[in-house]
């Protein structure tokens, strides 16, 4: 309902659904995600999460989509998952779930850091298993990207200790937002856009194994010069959307020589498009 949700605010006390009492502490870097404590001993840390402003239908159905994922996703031990929901005290009353919280983003990690080979393996395979199980229930992740896989475990230097089978790095899968069925259209971040969803609008589990690929190739490039942020980054420098996707499609096309491949037969690829040339002339 747009105009009409309540805000969270710090102090403020939520009640979830089995009596659980969560005590609001911060924003955490948006105005619908919140630093929550347990409200008895204030020693336990959650995420609390509702409806943003960009939700206007009529009952939040983007997050209602949300909530319905972590139902679908319960249980799976490299998904974040959802510990409780807060319901509706009111008809402007948003629904709330509280979520684990974890240390640190891959990218907030990978900014700190150079990861050992070690660490890389473990966190890039616990990614990949967890795309396997939303992927096992016909579903597409769709947003994968540094800032969405979280991380416990990491410290200021590599363990010497950590193995592949025990890295010491719990790595989970984050936002559920837009986890969705196979379809048509245009998503991912336009780093890890996959060239069929860039070429053919085709959303399927295989774009969010690119984006996978497209995430360990930057970490590896890490460990070789750690002040480059990795492969495509510098065409997101100083240009407006389009010319940004253009840039990427661009080179993706050339890169991996699309044009050689029959899937994308038909298909307007950058460098046969004089429309898309016209804007790097």
């Amino acid at each position: 309902m747009p105009g009409t949700t309540i805000p969270m605010r710090e102090g403020a006390e939520l009640v979830g659904e089995h009596g659980y009492r969560y005590l609001l502490v911060k924003a955490l870097g948006q105005a619908n995600v919140w630093v929550a404590v347990d409200a008895a001993t204030q020693e336990k840390i959650f995420i609390v999460k509702q409806p943003s402003d960009d939700d206007v239908g009529y009952g939040w159905p983007l997050f209602q989509h949300e909530m319905i994922m972590h139902e679908l996703l319960k249980g799976i031990p490299t998904i974040r998952q959802q510990v409780d929901r807060i319901p509706p005290t009111s008809r402007a009353d948003p629904p709330r779930i509280v979520l684990e919280i974890l240390q640190s983003t891959l990218w907030d990690a990978r900014r700190e850091r150079q990861f050992s080979d070690v660490e890389l393996k473990g966190i890039m395979r616990s990614a990949l298993s967890g795309l396997r199980d939303v992927h096992a229930r016909d579903l597409v992740y769709a947003d994968l990207k540094m800032q969405n896989i979280l991380l416990d475990g990491f410290s200021h230097t590599p363990s010497s200790s950590a193995t592949v089978s025990n890295p010491q790095i719990t790595a989970k899968l984050g936002d559920l937002g837009i986890v969705m069925e196979p379809a048509k259209g245009l998503v991912q971040p336009i780093i890890y856009r996959a060239p069929e969803v860039y070429f053919r609008n085709e959303i399927s589990s295989a774009a969010d194994i690119w984006s996978w690929g497209l995430i360990y190739c930057q970490l590896l490039e890490a460990q070789a010069s750690f002040h480059k942020y990795g492969l495509y980054d510098e065409l997101l420098q100083g240009s407006s959307q389009i010319q940004k996707e253009r840039s990427v499609e661009r080179a993706i096309a050339h890169d991996f020589g699309l044009g050689s491949l029959d899937y994308y037969d038909g298909c307007r690829l950058p460098y046969h498009d004089r429309s898309h040339r016209e804007d790097f002339e």
